[in-house]
């Protein structure tokens, strides 16, 4: 296959864990494209190189090479424009761009600090040492402290999600999807896919595996239902 995702891996190279990474593979998806995963961990610098980076995503399509999740979606969207569009339009590509740009720095930049103890746990061990270091600069304490804050952070953390809490009680999703619906069940169709298709979305997906370009979906919008819930 000509199509390579090199995607960031866990110590379990089953385990892909970046949102940035999973940005891309949903495009990819959406879009119908098939290509190889390789799995990539933070200390294999060397392996994307040829790039011009030293982080992923990098897609490779034939004798192109692109980095950064939003280059990449652009870079598909452009060039494979006769599939499904991922964003719908040259309106709704800038209305992307925000809610982008808000998940980046109002939802991972509050989530970030209450789960960084807990990945670390699940990095390789060779991975260990570079990301501790690396993310105690970041944040200016040890990771140990780090996660002894997480009861005082979450309320804060929980009001920021307060306008996708309101958007997702009223629908199912923030964007509709005319292609699947991986948190929908199969007798409550997503508002995108009954408008896109005229009829109901008939997932389930498979599980995924790597490799694979499926989705996990143990149970109907476990998502939602974690979001709308409150302690």
């Amino acid at each position: 296959m000509d199509r390579k995702l090199y995607d960031l891996a866990a110590a379990d190279p089953a385990c892909r864990f970046s949102q940035h990474c999973w940005r891309v593979r949903l495009a990819l998806y959406h879009k119908g494209l098939d290509y190889d995963a390789e799995p990539w961990r933070f200390t294999d610098k060397e392996a994307i190189a040829f790039a011009g980076t030293q982080k992923v995503p990098v897609l490779v399509d034939g004798e192109r090479v692109i980095h950064d999740s939003w280059e990449i979606l652009g870079y598909l969207q452009d060039t494979y424009a006769q599939g499904p569009s991922l964003f719908g339009g040259p309106d709704a590509r800038a209305q992307v761009a925000f809610f982008r740009h808000w998940t980046e720095r109002v939802v991972h930049a509050g989530l970030a600090p209450m789960i960084v103890r807990d990945i670390w746990a699940r990095l390789h061990e060779r991975d260990q040492a570079y990301f501790r270091e690396t993310r105690e600069a970041r944040f200016g304490r040890t990771l140990e402290a780090l996660a002894e804050e997480t009861p005082q952070r979450l309320p804060a953390f929980r009001e920021a999600l307060a306008p996708l809490r309101a958007t997702v009680e009223a629908q199912a999703f923030v964007a509709g999807d005319a292609r699947a619906c991986p948190t929908s069940s199969s007798t409550r169709p997503c508002s995108g896919c009954a408008a896109a298709r005229g009829s109901s979305c008939s997932s389930p997906m498979t599980p995924w595996r790597p490799g694979s370009r499926a989705w996990t979906r143990p149970s109907p919008a476990p998502e939602r239902a974690a979001l709308r819930r409150r302690p």
